[in-house]
């Protein structure tokens, strides 16, 4: 019977200025599937910063037929626009994988949490 796990998938890290390639920030293991149930981006900046998602499928690279969000601007640290919590539910299947960026390295922190479904 299969076993879904609530998880985060990826605990907090702070995006570079170019998506990433495989496995990305978080992968789905092989032979299991994930959902994605939330989203957070923080600015930590003293100015507004851009950030984008991708959600690319298995053997697949980042394009724009996997953009999923943004350029979305994100206020200045501090500021009521500095956070974006995302709630959408997005499935992932085995060997998709996240790739976040930001316009600017190392100032915008990402979370995602959901769960893994493994056989």
């Amino acid at each position: 019977m299969p076993t879904l796990t609530p998880m985060t998938l990826v605990p907090g890290v702070l995006l570079a200025a170019a998506a990433p390639a495989h496995p990305g920030v978080y992968g789905v293991p092989i032979g299991s599937a994930a959902i994605l149930r939330a989203l957070r981006f923080v600015n930590t900046d003293s100015v507004v910063r851009h950030v984008s998602l991708h959600l690319v499928a298995n053997g697949a690279t980042v394009g724009a037929k996997n953009r999923v969000l943004g350029p979305f601007p994100l206020g200045p640290a501090g500021s009521p626009t500095s956070i974006l919590v995302d709630t959408a539910f997005f499935v992932l299947e085995s060997g998709d994988y996240l790739a976040p960026f930001a316009d600017v390295a190392n100032v915008v922190a990402f979370r995602a949490d959901g769960a893994e479904l493994s056989p």
